[in-house]
């Protein structure tokens, strides 16, 4: 089960005393992949390998999840249909909009992947609301037909059953005051644009010239500066920003 972007701090006080009121539950925090984002957090830990070993082959295969998660538990191609499920909109209103559901697609292993989390990005209320919208969705709305994630896990999962359940990375709120300007003259110079080169918590192929503190990290074949702690880089002229965000280094992400 891979919580899709969902901070520890959340699973500790929110999701994991939910799930401990069915189930046995252990573990800890652990440290994601950098650069904290899905393309290279999420991959690298399906694949079981940071993305040196697997994104410099650029074959849709050789990057796809299903592909490497197999690769990583030693399934042969010709296993892959009959033993692994990979499910990655698991907890989608639409999917999730019919109650007491039979899950006939079980395989001896199977991924579930719930991007409850990974919404931050539209999201625009303060952490505690967004937790609260979190646990609903683990319990569901009944009254609504909505089925909830611990409804899911009750009817897929039995006795003896093991689960490995993670997230492969958090997020951060971007405080204004933190905001670092990526001049468009700076990305001119270096040949990129803002689209390709420059995002929230990180930037690629450059380091921009008005970062202080950062982390250059290697994902693939492509260099990546990491924002160290609340520092963000904002482009200019652009007003709107998102409230949260992640892909650089901090304890959140």
């Amino acid at each position: 089960l891979i919580f899709d972007g969902m901070l520890y701090d959340t699973w500790e006080e929110f999701v994991q005393p939910l799930l401990a009121e069915h189930f046995t539950t252990s573990g800890g925090p652990r440290f994601c992949v950098l650069p904290s984002y899905t393309l290279y957090a999420r991959k690298s830990l399906l694949a079981g390998a940071t993305a040196t070993t697997w994104a410099e082959n650029k074959s849709a295969a050789s990057c796809d999840e299903a592909s490497l998660f197999a690769s990583n538990i030693g399934l042969a191609s010709h296993e892959v249909k009959e033993k692994l499920r990979f499910v990655t909109d698991a907890d989608t209103n639409k999917a999730r909009a019919v109650l007491g559901f039979t899950d006939k697609g079980a395989r001896p292993v199977n991924v579930l992947i719930y991007p409850i989390s990974d919404e931050c990005h539209e999201y625009k209320g303060d952490l505690a609301a967004f937790n609260n919208k979190i646990r609903q969705d683990i319990l569901g709305d009944h009254s609504s037909g909505i089925r909830g994630i611990l409804d899911d896990l009750l009817l897929r999962l039995r006795p003896g059953d093991l689960v490995f359940a993670t997230s492969d990375h958090g997020f951060i709120e971007l405080y204004p005051d933190a905001a670092v300007i990526v001049s468009q003259a700076d990305v001119v110079a270096h040949k990129a644009t803002f689209a390709d080169a420059v995002f929230y918590r990180y930037a690629k192929r450059f380091k921009p010239s008005a970062m202080s503190a950062s982390l250059a990290v290697e994902a693939g074949t492509e260099p990546h500066y990491l924002c160290v702690g609340r520092q963000w880089l904002k482009r200019e002229g652009v007003g709107t920003t998102v409230r949260y965000s992640h892909g650089g280094l901090s304890l959140s992400e």
